[in-house]
């Protein structure tokens, strides 16, 4: 058996360079693909013979073995076999339908509102990321097999223009095919010629006890799957955590400021009060009028280091009454002068160092 002529099949000068190899072979597989010709026995076989051609040509070893006489063969289909799924397999690399080279995913920006009882305690959230999956109906090629693309006319098939710049050259994607090296007449209907499809995926996160707004947490792989086997980007969660009406985080301490009108202060009671929690009830001693703020201990916060929460202080703020009634004023009267005057010290020892005997009012 003769060693077949391999250079003659890719129509190429035996000193042909790799990239003039490479641009030569786009140019035979997409004029000779069996589709073009009806998928005949005589195309297929072409076809066949262009691509054992290159698989020897396009490798140096390969390449100079065969220039010594040896007989190499270069990449074969079996007769019968998938001709659509081994064409795919060559075009990915041929043409760089996929990454030229390893890439890192892009990083996400995921923006989270927290209540402040979840910025306060910690909270388990469920966070939807959009993603970017391969293709299933063209796995990633932007075409459907059954539609070969066309070689692109303005790069030639590289994918790569180059410009001349004032001081040296610069080497950019082409424009007309995104650096692909081939433009598409019959786009994959299913991801519109992209190669991938916009997608979710479901990432659940633990944020932590005591998280702020403006705080940024980072979940390592979340982001964009990298290309080629490259690492995963990551996903940056912005936290806001929303402000509360009546509550207000100051460390581990939640301080709440209660109105309770002039009668809740000097009679006490129960009094409902919000929490991180949900509403609790708490009591209010008698004569409230001044004094500490009201503690509520294991209401507050949760503290990351100890795992201990913090406290709740109750700021009561005595309301006056805005307008009254005249027989609302008669019935203050009577009460008034029901109630021993040693109940108001102050205003006696004042009336007192006037010279005024309280007793002869």
């Amino acid at each position: 058996m003769g060693i077949p002529d391999y250079y003659a099949a890719l129509d190429v000068d035996r000193d042909v360079t790799p990239d003039e190899l490479k641009r030569a072979y786009r140019k035979m597989v997409i004029s000779h693909h069996p589709d073009r010709h009806g998928g005949d026995a005589g195309s297929t076989e072409r076809f066949q013979h262009i691509v054992e051609a290159y698989s020897v040509l396009s490798e140096p070893e390969k390449r100079q073995r065969y220039d010594e006489g040896h007989l190499i063969r270069g990449i074969r289909f079996e007769k019968g076999g998938n001709i659509r799924e081994f064409v795919g397999g060559f075009f990915d690399g041929v043409f760089g339908v996929r990454a030229k080279r390893k890439m890192r995913g892009y990083d996400h920006v995921y923006r989270l509102a927290l209540s402040l009882a979840e910025g306060a305690l910690g909270a388990t959230k469920k966070l939807e990321l959009p993603v970017e999956s391969t293709c299933v109906q063209c796995s990633g090629r932007g075409f459907e097999l059954g539609s070969l693309p066309d070689l692109c006319e303005r790069c030639d098939g590289l994918g790569e223009l180059r410009r001349r710049k004032i001081v040296r050259s610069e080497v950019e994607d082409c424009p007309d095919c995104a650096g692909r090296g081939y433009t598409l007449p019959t786009p994959c209907p299913g991801c519109k010629g992209q190669g991938t499809r916009a997608d979710t995926r479901e990432v659940i996160i633990e944020v932590p006890a005591g998280v702020e707004s403006g705080e940024k947490l980072l979940i390592r792989g979340a982001g964009q799957p990298g290309w080629q086997g490259g690492e995963n980007g990551d996903c940056w969660v912005h936290v806001t955590v929303k402000k509360h009406p009546h509550l207000k985080r100051v460390g581990t301490t939640i301080h709440c400021e209660r109105p309770i009108t002039v009668f809740q202060a000097l009679s006490g009671g129960k009094v409902d009060v919000p929490t991180l929690g949900g509403r609790v009830k708490i009591k209010i001693p008698p004569l409230s009028l001044q004094g500490p703020a009201l503690k509520m201990p294991g209401y507050g916060a949760l503290d990351p280091e100890s795992g201990a929460r913090g406290d709740q202080l109750v700021h009561l703020q005595v309301e006056f009454p805005a307008a009254l009634k005249d027989e609302d004023i008669a019935r203050l009267k009577a009460l008034e002068e029901s109630i021993a005057r040693d109940a108001f010290p102050k205003t006696a020892d004042f009336e007192k160092a006037l010279g005024q005997d309280p007793e002869d009012e």
